[in-house]
């Protein structure tokens, strides 16, 4: 039946058209068409619809965000306050897009550090490329707070030579010399309880 259409209507037939529809559908008594239980439709060689133009990233970028005297609030998607944007088929951070479009490509090993503190703004001139350590320093984090840190709580200087080098991988700032005093001060107690049991 290929190139035929079915029409509808008393006395329906079949007749023939290049943009066809089939309208399969066989009762149980019989090979005659049924339009009444669950009819197969399979369209075939018919025009598509054109859809809107896809827009431009710039524009579908510019339209999420909210513009003011200060901050540019972005007002799509967020996650953690910070905006998020799909571009090239994965989301990527609203602000660094927005860096990107005003000022280039991002230098190698800097991260978007905003100095307006505002997690939603892009607006360019609030945004600038840093390290990571530099970002983490500016930060109002957990991390950020023991980075700052110069020295322990019992005023030893939090210098390189006097960091823990099995925890500093991990981010912690361990005083060196605190921690041997501590390590020194069970081993002597552990001591004493042994002898304590022996006697």
């Amino acid at each position: 039946m290929t190139g035929q259409r079915f029409t509808a209507g008393q006395g329906g037939h079949w007749h023939s058209s290049q943009q066809t529809v089939f309208l399969l559908s066989l009762t149980n008594n019989s090979k005659s068409l049924n339009l009444n239980h669950n009819p197969l439709l399979v369209a075939e060689n018919l025009p598509m619809k054109p859809g809107p133009k896809p827009r431009p990233m710039e524009i579908r970028f510019w339209s999420k965000v909210e513009k003011t005297e200060g901050c540019w609030n972005w007002k799509g998607y967020t996650h953690h306050g910070y905006g998020r944007f799909y571009f090239e088929g994965k989301s990527t951070s609203a602000h660094r897009i927005s860096y990107e479009l005003a000022k280039g490509p991002m230098p190698k090993g800097k991260q978007t550090d905003h100095l307006c503190r505002n997690r939603a703004c892009v607006n360019p001139d609030h945004l600038e490329a840093v390290s990571q350590r530099t970002n983490q320093l500016r930060g109002q984090t957990i991390s950020a707070m023991n980075l700052a840190k110069t020295h322990c709580p019992r005023g030893h200087s939090l210098i390189m030579g006097n960091l823990v080098p099995s925890r500093l991988k991990h981010g912690w700032r361990i005083c060196a010399t605190c921690r041997k005093a501590k390590q020194k001060q069970y081993g002597k107690a552990k001591e004493e309880t042994h002898e304590s049991r022996t006697r």
